[in-house]
């Protein structure tokens, strides 16, 4: 049986993404996640856990990745992140986007934010305004509790609008 690990925290380039897999993922399954949120295909990305690369057939789980883990995302030399596209908010509860500005903006300025309730709600925000990529954060944020209460059913609904939008992780 599969063991929900409630969250895996990936730091790229100052930005957290924060990552919801269970243990019998391997790191190719977190390299894919990593890549709708940072562009980067799983041949871009180096993760680093303790010290050493791991390798992408390696379990999650025989890699030592527990909840909460914290692992370091490098890039191949090489790699520019695409310009963010308008529908893009941000991706993980450190590095939230606010809602867009009063006065237009058809992209929320990012910010990062060290308060996982203040996270929630700024992924709320942009959420309510139809930016997929926060309804999957708030998504995954519901779905383990992370500065909210847990609320698996709150969680689904968030990942299907996010999938109706054609987001990839939400799909």
């Amino acid at each position: 049986q599969q063991e929900k690990m409630p969250s895996l925290r990936v730091s790229a380039g100052g930005t957290v993404h924060l990552l919801s897999l269970d243990s019998l993922s391997t790191v190719r399954d977190a390299k894919a996640q990593l890549q709708a949120l940072t562009g980067a295909t799983p041949a871009q990305q180096r993760l680093i856990f303790k010290g050493r690369e791991r390798k992408d057939d390696e379990l999650l789980a025989d890699a030592g990745l527990t909840d909460g883990a914290k692992v370091m995302l490098l890039f191949t030399p090489g790699f520019q992140r695409p310009p963010p596209a308008a529908s893009e908010a941000a991706a993980s509860p450190t590095a939230a986007a606010p809602a867009a500005e009063a006065a237009g903006s058809a992209r929320p300025p990012k910010r990062v934010v060290h308060d996982e309730e203040e996270a929630v709600k700024l992924y709320t925000q942009a959420s309510d305004r139809g930016f997929a990529n926060a309804q999957v954060a708030l998504g995954n944020c519901y779905q383990v509790g992370i500065g909210c209460t847990k609320n698996e059913e709150g969680a689904v609904k968030l990942y299907r609008l996010a999938a109706e939008q054609g987001d990839a992780v939400a799909q």
